[in-house]
């Protein structure tokens, strides 16, 4: 079984972070920071790709995206894939359910990220838990430590949130 979407879904995005990071979007002298609007996403979409930063202070926002726990999902596709191998479901409802039970990992592991959360200097300003998005802004240090976080799979920019 895949989960082709999720990966192109998560590529979309990450490259656009990738991009970010790679034209310095975050700044080391506290300047407000200005958006290309030439740039455009992997599907020829225009863009915002920097990360949000408030001037001359040390913060900013982005897309935290979570993973769902790994042995746990790996037990779904291995348990889908044999009910398909065995006829009790089809590719199709295999799929379906698959996606369902993705998205109920993902909602029990935005339960510990705000957990999480709630013990740093960073803020959620809004999530969405069966995708396993959130929206977070606080101290650069504090954003860019998540990723020492299992759960944090990628620092995503800001702007993507609303297409998540």
């Amino acid at each position: 079984m895949s989960d082709e979407h999720d990966r192109r879904h998560f590529l979309k995005f990450a490259a656009s972070g990738t991009a970010a990071s790679l034209a310095g979007c975050v700044s080391s002298d506290g300047d407000e920071e200005s958006i290309d609007p030439t740039e455009t996403d992997l599907d020829g979409t225009p863009t915002e790709t920097s990360v949000q930063t408030t001037a001359g202070s040390d913060t900013a926002t982005v897309t935290a995206a979570i993973r769902p726990d790994p042995a746990k999902l790996q037990s779904i596709r291995t348990e889908i894939t044999e009910r398909v191998q065995n006829g009790s479901i089809n590719q199709t409802q295999a799929q379906t359910e698959f996606q369902r039970r993705r998205a109920e990992l993902l909602t029990e592991g935005a339960e510990s990220f705000r957990s999480y959360l709630s013990e740093t200097p960073m803020t959620l300003e809004d999530a969405k838990a069966d995708s396993g998005a959130f929206l977070v802004s606080g101290p650069s240090n504090a954003i860019v430590g998540m990723l020492t976080d299992n759960q944090v799979e990628a620092l995503i920019p800001a702007a993507n949130f609303e297409n998540i």
